[in-house]
């Protein structure tokens, strides 16, 4: 499988979790959180795929930058302010926008590390119009496919405390009343790096994580009664 294949086969998750952070009910902190989950895309594409050397910095600037083409993003969380018909109408819409805005990057990121370019803004935004039906279908599909898991993580609030890990990896959750439960780390490859059998309820993890290179991964939380549910987040 190539570099591409795989940088297509990651869009799901990040789509999936843009349209998690759209549920957050508090408004403006629904659009931080979907800018967090692509900053993490764009570093898990940049440096665990395609092996780019880009800063962090010049990444978080993109994704502002793109933010502006996806105003709609901004005008939903505001819609949020409205009482009654404005909260439902805002979450709903926000799923899909984010989801959408968060594919169209993803994939025109891919097509400019494919052609070994830069992340300049303008062609990002560019390309990113070209995408848009494309990253709809992918959207909805996300949607439907993760709806489940968005209702398990929120069950049982399973987090990083961070998207952006140093030496420290910090999880929390609630495994709630669910049987068999382990928590996994996984490199980009989806190869299991650590596994942690959960004991108890209410749960925090602070791993080491200083040995581990740098690039993109995923906590993934599995239970007898619930699909595997997947956060990422990238080793700096």
């Amino acid at each position: 499988m190539g570099k591409k294949q795989d940088a297509e086969n990651t869009l799901p998750y990040y789509i999936s979790g843009a349209v998690a952070a759209a549920v957050i009910p508090i408004p403006i902190a629904d659009a931080v959180a979907i800018s967090t989950v692509q900053v993490s895309m764009v570093m898990h594409i940049t440096h665990g795929i395609y092996e780019r050397d880009i800063g962090q910095d010049t990444i978080k600037s993109l994704v502002a930058n793109v933010a502006t083409s996806g105003i709609g993003n901004w005008a939903w969380s505001l819609l949020k302010t409205l009482p009654g018909l404005g909260t439902a109408a805002g979450i709903a819409g926000q799923m899909v926008l984010a989801g959408t805005l968060t594919g169209t990057l993803g994939l025109a990121i891919i097509q400019v590390m494919e052609k070994g370019g830069d992340l300049n803004a303008d062609q990002i935004k560019r390309i990113m119009k070209d995408k848009k039906g494309e990253a709809e279908k992918m959207a909805e599909e996300a949607k439907n496919k993760y709806s489940s898991q968005i209702d398990d993580m929120k069950k049982i609030d399973f987090k990083c405390l961070t998207t952006e890990v140093n030496d420290i990896l910090t999880i929390t959750f609630n495994a709630n009343h669910h049987q068999n439960t382990i928590v996994e780390i996984r490199n980009s490859n989806s190869e299991v790096l650590h596994t942690h059998n959960v004991r108890g309820h209410n749960q925090r993890i602070d791993m080491p994580f200083g040995k581990y290179p740098k690039g993109a991964y995923s906590a993934v939380f599995k239970a007898d009664n619930l699909k595997e549910i997947k956060i990422f987040f990238v080793k700096l």
